[in-house]
């Protein structure tokens, strides 16, 4: 069997399949990801699995359970614990398909959300659920800035500003948050619980409404978890959005930055403390 590596200088992972894809003279397109583990067969299984089902593309599944602790809180924070996703690796698709639903956008994440999005409802497909995929390493990394810096540079690019409606939800929660607390600091400690809450139910639902995740970390794991996940998706999303807007517009990002320290908790506490109220005292005379 021969294989044939093609390295070019490609600058995301959706750049390389789509160089793949125009450079392939064959029926069919295996997508691989670092890390995986599969059978031996699984690639022939998977085209058994097309021709005999009679339609254009098998995607491939996996169960993630983590690699320690803190992989299990990232797990359960993003992908849900010991829950199956379909993903785009292992998935097998006729070539042809891409002359029907396009290629994928320019992007170094959200492209296979939405290429899949568009297959889904365009052509005839199926899943394989009895050959699963197993991740042999840690997704997002075994430390908090590695959590924090593949959520920032999967958030970045245009196309998660203008196709992931994420982006949107989260600065429009932060901008809130921001413009909330300057109104009344109290509401700081009734944010910081909410948050602290959400982020211990959102795995249960992310796992199938258990929270079998905690026999293998703890919420403590799980809330820096979803904090790192958070401040590399905000971090992301708000420079994105800047970019979008033409990075070299200074006033633009003047703007931006004038918007976020007016509307902060720091602008709101110093000013507080810069304004002097004298006690009052009983006069005859005020002199102003």
């Amino acid at each position: 069997k021969k294989i044939k590596n093609i390295s070019f200088d490609t600058e995301f992972p959706s750049d390389s399949s789509n160089l793949g894809i125009e450079l392939s003279n064959c029926e069919y397109i295996f997508f691989l990801d670092c890390g995986l583990e599969f059978d031996k067969n699984f690639l022939n299984n998977q085209i058994k699995y097309i021709k005999e089902k009679n339609i254009d593309a098998v995607f491939a599944t996996t169960i993630m359970t983590g690699y320690g602790s803190f992989d299990v809180a990232n797990i359960s924070q993003g992908y849900g614990f010991e829950k199956e996703n379909v993903i785009l690796p292992g998935s097998l698709v006729k070539k042809e398909v891409f002359s029907k639903v396009g290629k994928f956008y320019k992007s170094r994440s959200f492209y296979d959300v939405l290429w899949k999005k568009k297959v889904f409802s365009e052509i005839k497909y199926s899943i394989n659920k009895d050959d699963r995929l197993i991740y042999k390493k840690p997704v997002y990394g075994k430390k908090l800035f590695d959590v924090f810096y593949k959520n920032y540079k999967y958030s970045e690019g245009p196309i998660n500003v203008l196709k992931n409606k994420t982006s949107l939800i989260y600065i429009s929660l932060f901008i809130l948050f921001l413009f909330s607390i300057t109104l009344s600091i109290k509401l700081l400690y009734f944010y910081l619980i909410s948050y602290f809450t959400a982020r211990q139910i959102i795995p249960y639902f992310k796992s199938g409404r258990n929270f079998n995740y905690l026999r293998k970390t703890n919420i403590f794991y799980i809330f820096l978890s979803g904090l790192m996940i958070d401040a590399g998706k905000l971090f992301g999303f708000f420079r994105s959005l800047i970019a979008l807007a033409n990075y070299k517009n200074i006033l633009f990002t003047m703007l931006i930055l004038l918007f976020l320290t007016i509307f902060s908790p720091i602008y709101s506490f110093l000013g507080s403390k810069l304004v002097i109220i004298d006690e009052k005292v009983n006069a005859d005379t005020a002199i102003v």
